[in-house]
């Protein structure tokens, strides 16, 4: 390089520095000139002609600042002009020759289909250099970044560009125009402690600042608030130990994830609002409701006997599995008295540790009459509430008291057929898959019908368009549950299950109607039956299965409550209910309540009718009876409900 072109790259270096100095300080190094740490590196050609034009250009803080206002977006002159505080008409001249000498640089251009003027890659390159010797001159201790990953670094505004395109597909010159914002804060605001959760807080306040909220809500973070977590451990020790802090802390951004990434906008409000409940939706990413096992697979397992294959299958599946184990073909073990005991006490001892205390285990029996009594003797010395055993109806007959008055073991009489297993609250789930599929019961979800009945203020019509939409959305919901639950099992053939039961069906007629529904006048809750089973059935596919149930999950019930009496206050919530009103106040949980005071012949007829119409299981509940001479008038009870086209009922 010439003596000549190198006094010319010193004077204009000068000038920029004169000009813009502190703010601006740039190191420039071209072939014979020392690398100095830390440098930027700009590559000219041998004489320095464009590093001359380009420092020329940028000798100007006018000039400078029309280039930070094109980083923002393209302009034309008028716009250009006014964004750098000049007068149109009176500047005209002055803005001409600053717009001439940046053109020549090529630091701006002339977008050639909008004619807009914008930053040419080389201004873009040129603010970046301008940006980090300010950061220079300003102190790089302000901006060291504490990462999230455990580790220390210098701040870099492209980290937040590429997070923009990446995890908010933003396109990269908005990106940059945003990370350029974020950036004059940070340094406006001289924070000594720069975190990456405090730089993701910043990025969000400008974006929202923008109008970029779309942007914004892909960007969310999620996680417990600290005081949550702190909480969480100090209450440890009552809620069960370090397993409740993990749980406690995935649960809370799993469902977070759900809300915020999985489900659509309007599903996720709807869910919120407790206009629709999906049961587990913390763990719905990674869990199922419950699965059912063939034990005759058990038996074929290599080198496991009966029960240790059934502890290595219950193990494996312990964190897949939210709710229910459903096990069915027991004939092989519980026709052998001794595997039958030994089979109990491995089930027994596995339900009473503290990972499986929530579960249901749900013991499929009731094509096994022969030995169905044996199973229930084997039980008979544990008593578990956790642990349910289906039974065909006719086992009702053959030692009433024995089995209606039992307690600890749940006992659920069944008409099932044998290509069908039940869960707990009479859930229908199909066993009849090709070979090596798997039937998962994927998720439970309930309807606040009342909710829906409140909102149309007596206008029927409008009620049974209300009862659509929220099912498709529940719809919805099941479709994206299926996809995750697909992605998780890779290869395993799976047939979905999903269960939707209405809530507080009852209360919703009453305030249609003003009374409640009778086995003479139950045309509008038929028909609300009738509409959920056709659109349960359309949204239906071969490996994808939807049915309406009677009975609702008690949290369900209780969540819809609460959420009403919040939104409508608890005047109008308690006149819905038939039950006392207390502060633990729920939805009637089945579609007639099982506890309602109705003529018993007016309630067979009445749940017979509501049977017929539902295709994933009616459940009759019927109280225990009390006393010895009640038992007989039980179980005749009983086989009428179950003659009536009830596909299960159980005493409670």
């Amino acid at each position: 390089m010439s003596n000549h072109a190198q006094n010319r790259i010193t004077n204009k270096y000068l000038n920029v520095l004169t000009y813009e100095a502190p703010i601006t300080f740039i190191l420039i190094i071209a072939y014979n000139v020392t690398q100095l740490k830390g440098a930027v590196l700009i590559f000219v050609d041998e004489e320095g002609r464009t590093l001359d034009r380009i420092l020329d250009a940028l000798a100007s803080p006018i000039r400078i600042e029309m280039l930070k206002q094109l980083s923002k977006h393209d302009m034309n002159y008028t716009e250009l002009i006014r964004s750098v505080g000049m007068n149109p008409q009176k500047d005209a001249g002055k803005f001409s020759y600053h717009l001439k000498k940046l053109l020549n640089s090529k630091l701006i251009k002339i977008n050639e289909k909008t004619k807009l003027y914008e930053l040419s890659h080389s201004g873009r390159t040129m603010l970046e250099v301008i940006e980090q010797a300010k950061k220079m001159l300003a102190g790089s201790d302000l901006l060291i970044v504490r990462r999230s990953e455990c580790s220390i670094e210098a701040f870099d505004k492209n980290k937040i560009v590429n997070a923009l395109v990446k995890e908010a597909g933003m396109p990269a010159k908005l990106a940059h125009k945003v990370a350029s914002s974020v950036e004059e804060k940070l340094l406006d605001l001289k924070i000594e402690y720069l975190s990456a959760p405090l730089i993701r807080e910043l990025v969000n306040s400008v974006l929202i600042d923008q109008g970029l909220e779309k942007y914004r809500h892909k960007l969310t973070r999620v996680g417990m608030p600290i005081y949550d977590v702190t909480q969480t451990i100090k209450n440890a020790s009552k809620q069960g130990g370090t397993n409740a802090v993990m749980k406690a802390a995935a649960n809370s951004v799993l469902k977070e994830y759900m809300l915020l990434n999985v489900l659509p906008r309007n599903v996720a409000d709807a869910y919120l609002s407790g206009l629709i409940d999906i049961c587990f939706l913390e763990s719905w990413v990674v869990s199922v409701y419950g699965k059912a096992y063939d034990a005759d697979l058990l038996n074929k397992v290599e080198g496991l006997g009966t029960c240790e294959a059934l502890v290595a299958n219950l193990m494996e599946d312990m964190f897949i599995v939210e709710k229910e184990f459903l096990l069915y073909n027991l004939s092989d073990i519980i026709s052998n008295k001794k595997l039958s005991k030994q089979f109990a006490s491995t089930l027994m001892k596995i339900s009473s540790i503290s990972t499986f205390e929530e579960h249901k285990f749900v013991l499929n029996a009731a094509n096994n009459l022969e030995h169905a009594e044996d199973l229930i003797d084997a039980f008979n010395e544990h008593q578990r509430n956790n642990i349910s055993i289906v039974v065909g109806k006719d086992l009702i007959e053959k030692a009433p008291p024995h089995y209606i008055s039992k307690e600890g073991l749940e006992l659920i009489f069944t008409t099932g057929s044998k290509s069908e297993v039940l869960a707990s609250n009479g859930y229908k789930i199909s066993i009849k898959n090709p070979e090596n599929a798997e039937s998962f019961l994927c998720g439970v979800a309930a309807m606040n019908v009342p909710r829906l009945a409140l909102q149309s203020a007596g206008n029927e019509e409008e009620f049974m368009e209300s009862v659509r939409r929220t099912m498709q959305l529940i719809i919805t919901a099941f479709t994206k549950k299926m996809n995750l639950t697909n992605m998780l099992h890779g290869n395993v053939s799976i047939k979905h299950h999903f269960i939707v039961s209405p809530c507080g069906l009852f209360e919703a007629i009453k305030c249609l109607t003003g009374e409640y529904p009778t086995s003479s006048s139950p045309d509008i809750l038929l028909n609300v039956l009738r509409e959920m089973v056709k659109l349960a059935l359309k949204g239906s596919k071969k490996d994808f299965q939807i049915g309406i149930a009677n009975v609702c999950p008690p949290q369900s019930s209780k969540r819809m409550a609460k959420s009403d009496i919040d939104r409508f206050g608890f005047k109008t919530i308690s006149g819905l209910s038939f039950y006392p009103v207390t502060s633990n106040f729920a939805y009637s949980t089945t579609i007639v309540p099982y506890d309602i005071k109705m003529p018993q012949e007016d309630r067979l007829q009445f749940e017979a009718k509501v049977a017929k119409v539902l295709n994933g299981g009616y459940m009759v509940m019927l109280s225990s009876p009390s006393k010895d001479k009640e038992i007989q008038e039980s179980v005749d009870l009983a086989k009428k409900y179950l003659e009536s086209g009830c596909d299960s009922l159980k005493f409670i």
